[in-house]
Formats: C-alpha cells, sequence, structure tokens
C-alpha cells in the first residue's frame, strides 16, 4: 500500500512512511488491534512481510546522513539548542 515509503527533496525534507523501529511482535499486535478495520485479509497479507526482516541499519543510516548534512549545512538545529 505505499509504492513510496521514504523520500527526501534536496537537503530540506525526509518523509518517512514506515516504522523501522517497529519490531515484528509490535507490528504484528498493532494489525490484531486493527483488525475490525482492515479486515483479515489484509491483516494476512501484512503479517506475512513481518518475516522478512526491516533493513533499519540502512535506514538509519540515511537518515543519520540527511540530518548530517543538514546540521553542516546550517538548516537543521539540534533540539534544545538556544
Amino acid at each position: 500500500h505505499c509504492p513510496i515509503a521514504m523520500f527526501a527533496h534536496g537537503d530540506h525534507v525526509l518523509a518517512l512512511q514506515g516504522h523501522p523501529e517497529f519490531r515484528p511482535a509490535y507490528a504484528a499486535a498493532m494489525l490484531e488491534r486493527r483488525r475490525a478495520l482492515l479486515g483479515d485479509e489484509l491483516v494476512a497479507r501484512a503479517r506475512a512481510t513481518l518475516d522478512v526482516e526491516p533493513d533499519r541499519g540502512v535506514v538509519a543510516r540515511w537518515i543519520v546522513a540527511f540530518l548530517g548534512r543538514a546540521l553542516a549545512a546550517g538548516r537543521y538545529e539540534e533540539p534544545g539548542s538556544p
């Protein structure tokens, strides 16, 4: 349902649709909580994808690199900075 899960627009915008931080057990629990809304077929298809380990490390490196470039370019302030 999400052909483009992540994109960047220059060094200004980074958008991420997915949740690489979710562990399979948590995602499965979220699917079960929404079964009435999503329906059995969609939940079954989604649960089948939980057997594939997400590329958390790759996504984390992309995010860190993006924020590093933004920080170096003066386009990002660390939270809590004056």
